[in-house]
C-alpha cells in the first residue's frame, strides 16, 4: 500500500476529487488554474488518469505540487487498448503520490469498447487496486436515463471485490445510489447537477447523505453552470458547493466540511479543518 502519499501532503479548505488539468490537452494553464483554486479556498486535487500517458503525467503533476495527488486506470472508452496499456499501470501503481485506482467502469453509452472487453478491463483494475491496497474511482455510464443496464453489469463485478471507492459523476437514479450507498461507496458529485433536466435525477443528488458526498469538477469537461461553454477548472468546485447547499437546503460551510472529510476518508489524506 502506498502510505508516502497519504502522510507527506495535506490539504485545507476543499478538494476536487476528479480532474484532468495535469494532462497535456488541458486546454488552459494548468498552474495558473491551480493557482487560482487554491487562492479560492480549493486545497487539494486529484489529478484522475485514463490511460498509460495521462496517468503517468498525473503523477508527474502531483510529485511536483503541494495539495495534488494522482490516479491511475484506463478509461472504459480505451479499454481495447489493455493488452499495451494495464501492465504498464499497474506499475505506476507503485508511485508514492498514487492514491486510488481509476477511472475505470462501464460505458455502455457510447460503447467505444466492446462490452466484455470493459468487464475484463474493469476486473484488472480491480487486481491492481487489492494489490495495492487502495480505492477505487469508477465511470459508470449507460444507454438509459437511469444507468441500470450498465450498472447490473457493474454490481455483479463489483460484489465479488468489494474495494472502497467513488461513483464519479454521479446521474443515476435513487435505485442505483441506494445499491451505491448499501455498498458503502462514495457519490461523486460534479457540475452536472447545475444543469440537470431531469427531477429523478435532481432528486437523487438531494438524497445522498452528507457523510456519503464528495465534489469533483471533471476539469476541463461538465463546466458547470453559470460557466458553460468554457473549459471547466478546479475553482469551481466552489460553485457545485453552492448549487448543493441551496439545492439540498443545507449551510454551505457544513457542507464543505463533510465533503472535505469524506475525502480525506476514502482516499487515506491528511485534511485540516
Amino acid at each position: 500500500m502506498n502510505q508516502t502519499s497519504t502522510t507527506s501532503k495535506q490539504f485545507n479548505g476543499l478538494i476536487d476529487t476528479h480532474c484532468h488539468i495535469h494532462d497535456d490537452e488541458y486546454p488552459l494553464d494548468a498552474e495558473k488554474s491551480l493557482a487560482e483554486a487554491t487562492s479560492q479556498g480549493v486545497g487539494g486535487v486529484i489529478c484522475v488518469g485514463t490511460d498509460y500517458k495521462f496517468s503517468k503525467q498525473a503523477i508527474d503533476f502531483a510529485e511536483v505540487h503541494d495539495g495534488a495527488w494522482a490516479s491511475v486506470g484506463l478509461h472504459p472508452h480505451d479499454a481495447s487498448k489493455r493488452e499495451d496499456e494495464m501492465q504498464k499501470l499497474e506499475l505506476l501503481a507503485n508511485a508514492d503520490s498514487v492514491i486510488a485506482i481509476g477511472e475505470c467502469g462501464l460505458d455502455y453509452y457510447y460503447d467505444n469498447s466492446p462490452r466484455d472487453t470493459q468487464k475484463a478491463v474493469l476486473e484488472q483494475h480491480f487486481s491492481i487496486a487489492t494489490a495495492h491496497g487502495l480505492p477505487m474511482i469508477f465511470h459508470i455510464r449507460g444507454k438509459n436515463p437511469d444507468s441500470s443496464d450498465a450498472y447490473s453489469d457493474f454490481w455483479e463485478i463489483y460484489d465479488r471485490h468489494k474495494p472502497a471507492g467513488v461513483i464519479h459523476s454521479f446521474s443515476a437514479h435513487q435505485q442505483q445510489l441506494s445499491e451505491a450507498l448499501s455498498r458503502g461507496l462514495f457519490i461523486g458529485v460534479n457540475g452536472i447537477a447545475t444543469f440537470m433536466n431531469e427531477g429523478e435525477q435532481l432528486d437523487a443528488i438531494k438524497s445522498i447523505p452528507n457523510k456519503s458526498l464528495v465534489l469533483e469538477t471533471d476539469a476541463p469537461l461538465l463546466t458547470p453552470a453559470p460557466y458553460r461553454g468554457q473549459p471547466n477548472q478546479p475553482k469551481h468546485i466552489n460553485t457545485i458547493l453552492a448549487f448543493l447547499s441551496n439545492l439540498r437546503g443545507e449551510d454551505e460551510a457544513e457542507l464543505a466540511k463533510a465533503t472535505s472529510q469524506n475525502a480525506a476518508k476514502l482516499f487515506g489524506l491528511k485534511h485540516e479543518l
